[in-house]
């Protein structure tokens, strides 16, 4: 996961996780959607919005003064929502 600051608006990126393929799991392992959350180091989170499950990049056109720093889940088919990637730190 990478933040950069790109003309006043702070641009993240990820790579998708890698594809489970397994008959036993009780739901669809299908990423629809991602995530992206604005994190601090007292765990809490903001919710900046969702891109669909092909996307690997937002743009937050409005980031705060000061150090950022942001974090992506992963929501499947079923719906069910990853815990939070490691976080990137934009300058």
């Amino acid at each position: 996961m990478r933040a950069a600051v790109e003309s006043e608006t702070v641009v993240v990126t990820w790579s998708p996780p890698a594809k489970v393929a397994r008959a036993d799991l009780a739901y669809d392992p299908a990423i629809v959607a991602y995530r992206i959350y604005r994190v601090d180091d007292a765990g809490g989170r903001v919710l900046l919005g969702e891109v669909g499950g092909e996307a690997t990049r937002f743009s937050d056109p409005s980031p705060p003064d000061g150090a950022r720093r942001y974090a992506v889940t992963a929501v499947q088919r079923s719906g069910h929502e990853s815990g939070l990637s490691e976080s990137a730190r934009a300058p």
